[in-house]
């Protein structure tokens, strides 16, 4: 009878501490609910000592696999992990039991000089060396290592070293269990296949520590392969809003400097000149915040057409003046009526500016090159009536690669001076929002000009090119460049 009150006692014990130290290594947290592992041990417990009467080699085993389900019912989690884990818990019961026994040895000493009695003397002994086992577990966890839990993924070294431990625990506690016993080479061929499958159970930990890592490694790739998306549209973000803001001081620096054009020009005829001087030096002082100095303008003619509309006249004396400083003949012509239909079929009077500009200014250039420059500005109509915008130079014929990009994509053969492709690719931009026809016509301009550029609000969208004896009609393109879709 003492020896099932001893094993009972004993065996819960180490069942308990086992469950214990499961619950502080995952950092679970105690319930109500687990005052039914008391019982539970007791019952394990008295299970285990019948079961092993015969072969006592298998009474670690045995409290080890009712730990291991015990465990498994209660937190139903991963049946690897919790297996792994039990085997930590159960090891670390195992080594606080034997220090538990060394620590109890005077107390044992002084336990069999008080009394004689061998049952008592057994019983105290044990309950003494469980009450050291079960206060010794709960001081481990107090320390700042094990506080927190043990994660195999976040203590890996620990872990692993904690598991072998553990599995030479168990074995050596099912040596110490053998005993004298007839059926060594049963035993030993149990302790054989206990050791093989401890084994094999930390091969597994290696390898699900490596097939965690691979799979940590592919969620990082995820991660990171979502992450270069999001920068790559940021960064197409970023380029459109820079060709934006490139558009924005494309026209700001074809607007400022009219409009100081403008100034300058009622500073002439104007009793204001205080007022209108200091506003001429504040459109100065924005101009140079965009990176261009706007310079006085001279020579301004008074033959220019008048539009009514302020922002207009202001463009073509900008332009006018302009040729006049590059010393180039600038002719500007309209037919009548033409403006009030042109206002009407470009309402937006930027647009109109910007269109005018683009226009005029390339045609400044490339007539810039030749030793006479010359260009024409002229307001007119289509065969069918539309509102036309035509420029003519003497320039050289357009590039090639320019032509065959025009609308595309931002190109120039100009980066040596500055040319960006903006101009182009702002004009097309704006023409497929109005609809209006782009023409490019280098063979039948009339003398002295060699080409003529012209624009027709006619609703069709297209793109006629007459160059080099042959002539190509096509929808406008559409642009290659997110920044002008």
């Amino acid at each position: 009878m003492i020896d099932l009150i001893l094993s009972i006692i004993k065996f819960s014990v180490f069942f308990l501490s086992s469950f214990y130290a499961f619950i502080r290594l995952n950092n679970y947290k105690l319930s109500p609910w687990d005052l039914f592992s008391v019982p539970a041990s007791a019952l394990f417990a008295t299970g285990v000592h019948y079961a092993t009467q015969s072969m006592r080699i298998l009474i670690p085993l045995c409290i080890f696999l009712l730990v291991y389900v015990y465990n498994l019912i209660r937190y139903r989690k991963n049946p690897f992990g919790t297996l792994a884990t039990s085997i930590i818990s159960f090891g670390i019961s195992i080594f606080i039991y034997i220090i538990a026994l060394l620590l109890s040895a005077p107390l044992d000493f002084i336990i069999f000089q008080i009394t004689n009695n061998e049952a008592t003397r057994y019983l105290a002994a044990q309950i003494t060396i469980d009450i050291l086992q079960i206060i010794a577990i709960i001081i481990v966890f107090q320390i700042k290592r094990f506080k927190g839990g043990l994660s195999p993924h976040k203590n890996e070294g620990s872990y692993d070293f904690l598991l072998l431990i553990s599995i030479v625990s168990i074995v050596l506690l099912s040596l110490f269990y053998m005993g004298e016993n007839d059926q060594t080479t049963i035993q030993l061929i149990l302790i054989f296949l206990v050791v093989c499958g401890l084994g094999l159970i930390f091969w597994w930990r290696k390898h699900e520590r490596v097939n965690y890592q691979q799979i940590i490694i592919k969620q990082n790739t995820k991660i990171l392969e979502s992450r270069l998306q999001a920068y790559e549209e940021e960064k197409q973000q970023l380029l459109k809003n820079n060709a934006e803001l490139a558009k924005i001081i494309h026209r700001d620096n074809k607007l400022i400097p009219a409009m100081v054009s403008a100034v300058d020009a009622l500073i002439a005829k104007s009793d204001y000149k205080t007022e209108l001087a200091s506003l001429k030096a504040q459109l100065e002082e924005f101009s140079s915040q965009h990176g261009a100095l706007v310079n006085e303008y001279s020579n301004l003619s008074d033959n220019l057409p008048k539009t009514g509309v302020i922002s207009v006249d202001a463009v073509l004396h900008f332009i006018y003046s302009k040729a006049v400083k590059q010393k180039e003949e600038c002719t500007v012509t309209a037919k009548d009526g033409a403006f009030p239909l042109l206002f009407a079929s470009i309402p937006e009077q930027t647009d109109l500016n910007t269109v005018i500009c683009d226009m005029a200014e390339n045609a400044l250039i490339s007539a810039g090159k030749t030793q006479n420059g010359k260009v024409a500005l002229s307001f007119a109509f289509a065969e069918d009536g539309s509102p036309r915008i035509e420029v003519y130079d003497n320039g050289a014929p357009f590039d090639k690669k320019v032509v065959a990009n025009l609308g595309k994509r931002k190109i120039t053969t100009r980066n040596a001076e500055g040319g960006s492709g903006v101009g182009l690719m702002t004009l097309f931009e704006i023409l497929r929002r109005y609809g209006a026809s782009f023409t490019l016509d280098e063979n039948s301009a009339p003398a002295p000009y060699t080409k003529c550029v012209s624009v027709t609000f006619d609703k069709k969208g297209n793109t006629t090119v007459i160059s080099r004896g042959e002539q190509i009609t096509a929808p406008l393109p559409p642009s290659e460049d997110p920044a002008y879709k």
